[in-house]
């Protein structure tokens, strides 16, 4: 290959990578929550023009603040996708795990408790809130579940998804990865990892909150300032 066909590939590579009003009481009736995404996998295949072509794609794709190991995105409603077949992520001695391994299924919360998630079952009956929990398993034992939250609080719209991670303290959730890297915060005492996006002009917060028993990731979407500090409240941290 020339030099001149070498330069137009990075090239091509380069420009390819740049990369509320208040609400009546009968608000629920008006709120639906998100709809559930099943985990989406990206296959990022990069075929290699030379040895240094590979080099510098591989540098560029590990070191995207938009993308975890393996290859995964985490989508703008709050979605994980899973990491592609035969990844790694970094850090020796853990066990990792994708949600697509595991047995999915839909609870309903006005009948059944899901652990680390208690508050489901008063938003199911309130009037300013909806909510859907989905659990999944591994041989009949829950390893995460997930609420997706719409409601109304102080006039503010939110929009949440919220895991509930159970496993020990060497499994990770590849498709988790990403929300506990971040800036590190304290909120009356509790530590958390924060990172802070905008879509349509509102805040999206993302936290990752190691509650001991239980690791919660959370996606808040709303424009109340500091919103997402109300979900302290509600998992009783």
């Amino acid at each position: 290959m020339d030099d001149k066909r070498l330069q137009n590939e990075f090239d091509g590579y380069f420009r390819g990578a740049e990369l509320p009003e208040n609400l009546t009481a009968d608000a629920k009736a008006q709120i639906k929550p998100r709809k559930k995404r099943g985990s989406v996998k990206w296959f990022l295949r990069l075929t290699p023009v030379a040895a240094l072509l590979v080099a510098v794609v591989t540098a560029a794709t590990v070191l995207s603040p938009r993308y975890l190991p393996g290859g995964n995105t985490v989508g703008g409603d709050g979605s994980f996708g899973d990491h592609s077949a035969g990844s790694t992520p970094p850090g020796a001695g853990y066990e990792y795990y994708s949600l697509s391994e595991l047995a999915e299924r839909d609870v309903d919360p006005y009948e059944t408790v899901t652990r680390g998630l208690e508050f489901a079952r008063t938003f199911a009956f309130a009037k300013n809130a909806d909510v859907s929990v989905t659990e999944y398993s591994k041989n009949d034992t829950v390893r995460i579940a997930r609420a997706d939250v719409a409601l109304v609080n102080n006039g503010f719209r939110h929009d949440a998804v919220i895991y509930a991670e159970y496993t020990d303290g060497d499994a990770r959730c590849r498709n988790l990865l990403e929300y506990a890297d971040g800036e590190e915060n304290y909120y009356r005492g509790t530590e958390y990892i924060l990172n802070t996006e905008y879509d349509n002009g509102e805040n999206v917060y993302k936290l990752f909150i190691d509650a001991g028993t239980v690791k919660y990731y959370l996606r808040i979407k709303t424009s109340q300032s500091l919103g997402y500090t109300y979900y302290f409240d509600i998992l009783g941290i």
